[in-house]
């Protein structure tokens, strides 16, 4: 049996969103009637197998998975029969994020929108792309954004360094905190606006892997080293999201 899409959400700092769109991603998945889970490496925190654990305690819907995972290898193996599996990752541990970029189909890196969020996003992408894989990406997600303008100089900024930004973005609005406390995602508010901002990020992700992707730039940069040996990736097109 073929494993299902596997989506790596990788950071090498905490604080910038990484299990919330952890979450966001799988419950969008599990909206479009997939079965999703989340495989949560960041085992000193949990924060996805604790959002799991509220989800269940409330009875939410559409159902989620999570558990606590230490090997990759036999994760996924014992994992085959999701549509789609999302690793929340370790921050600060190039070891494992290497380990975990070997087995995605799908690397996205979110980030915040400040100097301090960008400069190690930057970083760890420029180390990703040293990396032997055959993932589409890593893809940069701005989270936990201010305001539109913040949104639009970061991507500047991503897009000057030779990455491309996912479109859409994670404004930091209370109401995407009180849903998180009570086991919901960024994308089940009880505001319509936020959902639709949040769900469209979600989307576009998952669109990646699907083939249908949407992201901000149709220029890939061709200095990056892929897995053929060294030869430069060719453009990703945007809405196809391929090598």
């Amino acid at each position: 049996m073929t494993r299902g899409q596997v989506i790596g959400v990788v950071s090498q700092k905490g604080g910038v969103g990484k299990s919330t769109l952890c979450q966001l991603i799988a419950s969008e998945a599990a909206a479009q009637g997939k079965q999703a889970k989340i495989l949560d490496f960041d085992v000193k925190q949990m924060s996805s197998v604790e959002w799991v654990r509220q989800r269940l305690e409330r009875n939410l819907t559409p159902s989620v998975e999570a558990e606590p995972s230490s090997d990759i290898r036999k994760a996924l193996k014992h994992n085959r029969d999701y549509d789609v599996i999302v690793l929340d990752g370790m921050p600060g541990r190039p070891k494992r994020t290497a380990e975990l970029v070997a087995q995605c189909d799908v690397l996205i890196i979110p980030t915040g929108a400040s100097r301090t969020d960008l400069a190690p996003t930057l970083a760890l992408a420029r180390r990703i792309t040293t990396l032997r894989h055959t993932a589409k990406g890593p893809f940069l997600a701005l989270c936990r954004v201010a305001t539109a303008a913040e949104a639009n100089r970061a991507r500047a900024t991503i897009h000057a360094a030779g990455f491309v930004t996912i479109e859409g973005e994670l404004v930091e609005r209370p109401g995407y905190r009180q849903a998180q406390d009570v086991g919901r995602s960024v994308g089940e508010t009880s505001f319509p606006s936020l959902n639709a901002s949040a769900r469209s990020l979600a989307q576009a992700i998952l669109g990646i892997g699907a083939g249908d992707g949407s992201v901000e730039t149709n220029e890939w940069p061709t200095w990056v080293a892929n897995d053929r040996g060294g030869e430069p990736n060719r453009p990703l097109l945007a809405g196809r999201g391929s090598k």
